[in-house]
């Protein structure tokens, strides 16, 4: 019939609407959110930026000749061990060790909590979705439960991130002086396909894991159903990448206007403070400043991951219930029916 609406309801409308009120409403889950956020924040946007940041770091670096951090705590590991037969080489290998063996303890205990984490929030998320009401304690148990096969599906996403990662790094082993037309079209065409890289791995990230946590798949079937759903809904999964960007760019833009407003009596009260020669409110005022816009930067943040993490359990739920329409797809239908 001319004129008519189309019978498909608007999905991301839906989506982000169900996801910012469930994130609203479950401020528990932010602490989750957070901690999720240190490996795998949900959004393709974010991801992208991400990982062209390392990008372009490790490019500089092998322009200039410079190793690489990896490289560089590689040779700060294993210098010492030519040394070991003399007396100040075995005492500097024991305390390198011991630094080396720090790190490593740190970056496990970060990994770790971002891994039950993202168990946890995924858990949590997605039956606040199916009506019920989550409990932090049950959303740790989940994600404690579910630790190692989640570690799994990070392992293979995130080590497949940084091999493509690699890849695109090959042409700037070049040297600049023998760049040559087919070393410019190599670069470009790596870059597209990290670009696709990017958006694919971080869609079978968050459905593998809805797979895993909800309908307790094995990771192998939760790795292979989220490149199945991911690919049929690849349309979809564009679109809701620049619906993440536009929602970054709104909670970036209120965070900026919170700044600024809040900075005016700051302003006031600092100018108030040097007038009387008060240097030590001035400086306490600055710094309980600069604290609660951190913490609020913080709060944003897991806040945001939050609803990524929410309205990718809402996309798994649709796709799977076959009611997952892109709004290209809708719009010819509506164009066919009018």
């Amino acid at each position: 019939m001319p004129g008519s609406a189309p019978s498909h309801p608007p999905l991301y409308r839906t989506l982000f609407r169900e996801a910012l009120s469930t994130a609203w409403h479950h401020p528990r889950l932010w602490f989750l959110g957070f901690f999720a956020a240190l490996l795998q924040t949900g959004g393709i946007y974010d991801v992208l930026v991400r990982s062209f940041n390392a990008l372009g770091n490790q490019a500089i670096d092998r322009l200039a000749g410079t190793p690489s951090y990896a490289q560089g705590l590689l040779a700060w590991t294993t210098q010492p061990m030519a040394e070991l037969g003399r007396t100040l080489g075995v005492i500097g290998t024991i305390s390198r060790l011991q630094q080396l063996l720090l790190v490593a303890v740190l970056l496990g205990i970060t990994a770790g909590a971002s891994v039950i984490a993202q168990g946890g929030l995924i858990y949590g998320l997605g039956i606040r979705l199916r009506g019920k009401v989550p409990s932090l304690s049950a959303c740790l148990s989940v994600g404690g439960r579910f630790f190692w096969k989640t570690a799994a599906i990070n392992v293979v996403t995130l080590g497949l991130l940084w091999v493509f990662r690699q890849l695109m790094l090959i042409p700037f082993n070049t040297p600049l002086d023998a760049t040559s037309i087919w070393t410019i079209v190599a670069s470009i065409g790596t870059y597209v396909l990290f670009i696709v890289a990017v958006v694919a791995l971080t869609a079978v990230h968050m459905l593998a894991l809805s797979s895993l946590i909800l309908q307790r798949y094995s990771v192998m079937e939760s790795l292979a159903r989220g490149f199945v759903q991911g690919r049929k809904a690849w349309l979809i999964i564009l679109e809701l990448g620049i619906g993440f960007f536009l929602l970054g760019v709104a909670l970036f833009l209120g965070l900026a206007a919170l700044y600024v407003i809040a900075g005016v009596p700051l302003l006031v009260l600092t100018l108030s403070a040097a007038l009387l020669n008060s240097g030590f409110i001035a400086t306490m005022l600055n710094v309980l400043f600069f604290v609660g816009a951190f913490l609020a930067f913080i709060l944003l943040g897991s806040f945001a991951t939050s609803v990524q993490y929410a309205t990718w359990q809402g996309l798994a739920m649709r796709i799977a219930q076959g009611t997952a329409l892109a709004r290209l797809h809708r719009w010819f239908i509506f164009k066919k029916r009018s």
